[in-house]
């Protein structure tokens, strides 16, 4: 879901499947079979859902964050390009 716009990359299973930006009140569903990488250039702007159908905010206002999705795992990493 989507608080504040955003521009993201989504790659599922090594293919792009959406690149540009999400404009506040979003709400989009991606699914993959191996891998989701999700890249976002306002990680403040995106909820991501985690157990229970709870949001969890994926960052700062700003804040750049790739999150990987796999069935196993989920791994958020922040890129060293962030926006003053």
């Amino acid at each position: 879901m989507v608080k504040e716009d955003s521009w993201v990359s989504i790659e599922i299973d090594g293919k792009i499947a959406f690149e540009g930006t999400l404009v506040q009140g979003t709400q989009k569903t991606w699914e993959a079979q191996e891998q989701l990488v999700f890249f976002a250039g306002n990680a403040g702007g995106i909820l991501i859902p985690i157990n229970n159908g709870q949001m969890m905010q994926l960052g700062k206002t700003g804040e750049v964050k790739e999150v990987v999705f796999t069935p196993t795992d989920t791994k958020i990493s922040q890129s060293s390009n962030t926006k003053n």
